[in-house]
């Protein structure tokens, strides 16, 4: 009897009944410990009309169905795939579908004539998981030029469909200015490194080259006062300063600045 445990598949002789038939029986339980001496009484129920596929593992289910693998939102529903999940051994129920990133549970219920490997049949949950889908953030804006207008920033890897703008997105005078990019559904989008904080972008106005000008032809003494030209002089972006005209020969100095 020492070598009997419970769940046990046994064949019994029963002497108590005419031609003395041999039964099969599943070990369900002990009146009193094994290992303790004195009587006990064994409680087993025939096994002899079930079917072959119960007597898989003597009854006894092993393990609780984990996740294989692993899930990302997608947008769409989705099921986990199940190690070790047999449905002529189990029902399955709680959470079976689930859309948005986190952790769902399954539920996993015994049917008739199995057991867990603990002894119980009452349902275990085991959590399976749908993971954030990893969004790359940008880090680059492409570099304006002053114009004398307002600019908006353009960021490159910037998509509108998950991300939004925010801070300093446009400007007009050169300079460097700082914008905010922000994902949308922080349930279900994260950055490539975990995080889903806001990501700073600076960006940047430069200032507009201009080319110097230059003196027009050349003077000679007249009598008279002359003034001088300039090619690609604009007033507009320019002012002057200096000697401008004169009347006598000589060597004079003009000056040309930035009027912005």
């Amino acid at each position: 009897i020492m070598h009997i445990r419970g769940n046990d598949i046994v064949t019994i002789v029963r002497t108590d009944k005419q031609g003395n038939p041999t039964e099969r029986h599943l070990i369900q339980g002990f009146s009193r410990p094994l290992a303790s001496a004195g009587a006990m009484t064994i409680s087993a129920v025939s096994v002899n009309d079930f079917p072959i596929a119960t007597l898989i593992r003597r009854g006894v289910i092993d393990a609780v169905p984990a996740q294989i693998g692993s899930l990302t939102y997608s947008g769409s529903a989705q099921s986990p795939t199940w190690d070790n999940l047999n449905t002529d051994l189990l029902s399955v129920g709680g959470d079976l579908v689930g859309t948005n990133a986190g952790d769902y549970v399954a539920t996993f219920l015994p049917k008739a004539g199995y057991i867990w490997w603990d002894n119980t049949s009452e349902a275990k949950t085991n959590t399976w998981s749908i993971w954030k889908q990893s969004v790359t953030p940008p880090s680059q804006a492409v570099p304006l030029t002053y114009t004398g207008s307002t600019q908006t920033v353009t960021i490159a890897g910037f998509d509108s469909s998950i991300m939004t703008l925010s801070g300093t997105t446009s400007g007009k005078d050169a300079g460097t200015y700082q914008a905010q990019v922000n994902l949308r559904d922080t349930t279900n989008y994260m950055w490539s490194d975990g995080t889903i904080t806001p990501i700073t972008v600076t960006w940047t106005i430069g200032k507009k080259t201009l080319t110097p000008p230059t003196v027009t032809g050349t003077y000679t003494y007249t009598g008279s006062a002359q003034t001088v030209s300039f090619s690609g002089y604009s007033s507009t972006t320019m002012t002057k300063g200096g000697t401008q005209s004169a009347t006598n020969a000589g060597n004079y100095t003009a000056q040309i600045g930035l009027a912005d």
